[in-house]
């Protein structure tokens, strides 16, 4: 803290006073004695030294130490020179340590030394003008003389502190100290008559210094560790108050983030939505014609016409598989169901049916293996058709000419149902199973590559199977096939599916597309 000029002249002024005063006292009265003499001097400064490293606050921006007592007491018992040189040790020694790290300002320290020199000096100078020492309650001069000396201390102490603090604040002087007097003259009463206690055991015995010193002590030591204590559980405070204003910001931040990032989710929905109706229309287009002018329905055309038109056509149907996934891993991150009874029997059925020319052309044999019995269960007919139709596909696909792929659904024990698919194909090395259902994943596989697609199908069948309350699980022998375990609820509560115009309020206009065309996803590419 950057100190006024005024400031720095009154502290100046307070430290010369009190070591000018300090200077007469050393010269006039001698400093002596015999062992107990030495013994008490001990004694007491050790009370000066302890009392002025642990302050107490009782008035109101004031700082009360209680080495007034052994202060006090000094003054006293001993000649004016012994009692300044007790306080100007209790000062110097009593918060040393502070002024080496920094911690207290040497200016501070100063202002203090100076400011009990002339306290403690003028007292004892007032004392011994009164009575001798030690003070003996002898006669009315000695009580005049205490009082004296007291109440010199209690004004010297108060006014000179008063002083610094409206020099600082710019406050009345006045006004400052008659706020403080009446809580500071009680304070320094109370530190008075335990001084002037002090003076009655010692004078006569002195001994009985250590009825008093070894029970301070034991009070100092106490009250430093609960000081630090404190000092430690401040700063815990002060560290936890930080951490949650940082929480607090960070919190914020996120939240914010998180508004940024849904914004840009559905920005990057109606993109998709948008770009995906605009390529579907001519795809669509320029599929009809290829297969019109296969056809022959414009003429009939070349061999390397129609090789052309063949390359062309496979082409535009691989467009149009991934318009189509696109669109389906939009529509389920609107959470959509369309929930009905679904015979899981007949379901089988049907699917393998959509593949009868596929697996015959490949020689592949395709079993449907329904258990007897099988319960219906609650689910969307149409996306449950597309998981076991994605999954046949990838088993088709990745299966040797003249395999064979297994198509069965059973009951389980706790109720739930499970469809499983499984292949005698190329398989999947164990370390890219936990991958495979991420979007458009694809395993870096010569091997696998050769098959196409775009990565999309396990993560649309994965993210299907969810939506109805399942799991999916995939278990594979590299070289020896790959089989798919899809388990499934028998029955999913509403709740868990919110409607298509619930939806269409959150993220505009409802879109359910057209996967009439299946998707050519790739577990592995």
């Amino acid at each position: 803290m950057r100190l006024s000029r005024p400031v720095l002249i009154y502290i100046t002024l307070v430290v010369s006073l009190g070591i000018g005063i300090a200077a007469y006292i050393l010269w006039r009265y001698p400093i002596g004695g015999d062992l107990t003499f030495w013994l008490l001097f001990a004694g007491f400064t050790l009370l000066a030294i302890l009392g002025d490293r642990y302050g107490l606050h009782f008035a109101r921006g004031e700082q009360i130490h209680v080495d007034t007592i052994p202060l006090f007491a000094s003054v006293l018992v001993f000649n004016p020179a012994v009692a300044l040189l007790i306080a100007a040790l209790g000062r110097i020694l009593g918060r040393i340590d502070q002024w080496l790290t920094g911690r207290l300002p040497l200016v501070e320290w100063l202002f203090n030394l100076g400011q009990t020199l002339v306290y403690v000096g003028v007292s004892a100078l007032l004392l011994d003008a009164f009575t001798t020492v030690p003070w003996q309650p002898a006669g009315l001069v000695a009580w005049i003389g205490l009082l004296v000396s007291a109440v010199t201390m209690f004004l010297l102490n108060t006014s000179i502190v008063t002083g610094i603090v409206s020099l600082q604040s710019g406050a009345s002087f006045l006004r400052l100290w008659l706020k403080s007097t009446p809580s500071g003259l009680l304070e320094h009463s109370v530190m008075f008559g335990f001084g002037l206690l002090t003076v009655v055991v010692v004078a006569p015995h002195s001994w009985g210094l250590a009825l008093i010193a070894l029970p301070s002590v034991a009070v100092f030591v106490t009250l430093q560790r609960t000081l630090r204590m404190e000092a430690q559980q401040t700063e815990l405070a002060q560290e936890n108050a930080a951490l949650a204003t940082d929480l607090s910001k960070q919190a914020e931040q996120l939240r914010e983030a998180y508004t940024i990032l849904e914004d840009a989710l559905d920005a990057k929905n109606q993109m998709v939505q948008n770009v995906s109706h605009e390529l579907r229309t001519p795809l669509v287009s320029i599929s009809g014609y290829t297969e019109a002018l296969e056809e022959g329905l414009y003429g009939d055309l070349s061999s390397d016409q129609l090789d052309a038109l063949d390359i062309i056509s496979r082409n535009t149907k691989t467009m149009i598989r991934l318009v189509n996934d696109l669109l389906s891993l939009q529509a389920l991150d609107r959470s959509q169901l369309d929930l009905d009874e679904v015979s899981l029997s007949a379901m089988l059925h049907y699917c393998a049916s959509s593949f009868a020319q596929r697996v015959e052309k490949t020689g592949i044999s395709l079993l449907v293996e329904p258990e007897l019995d099988l319960p219906a269960i609650r689910a969307d007919q149409v996306r449950l058709e597309q998981v076991v139709c994605n999954l046949l596909d990838n088993a088709i696909k990745f299966s040797p000419d003249g395999g064979q792929v297994t198509l069965r659904a059973a009951r389980l024990d706790d109720g739930k149902v499970q469809i499983s698919v499984a292949d005698q194909g190329i398989g999947i090395p164990e370390e890219e199973l936990p991958r495979i259902y991420r979007r458009f994943y694809q395993v870096d596989s010569s091997r696998t590559r050769r098959f196409g697609g775009q990565g999309l199908g396990l993560a649309i069948t994965k993210r299907i199977v969810e939506l109805h309350g399942g799991n999916i699980r995939a278990e594979s022998q590299v070289g020896k096939g790959t089989t798919f375990h899809v388990t499934l609820p028998r029955q999913i509560t509403e709740a868990a599916t919110p409607s298509a115009d619930a939806e269409a309020g959150h993220s505009g206009e409802a879109f359910i597309p057209d996967i009439s065309a299946l998707a050519d996803p790739s577990r592995l590419d």
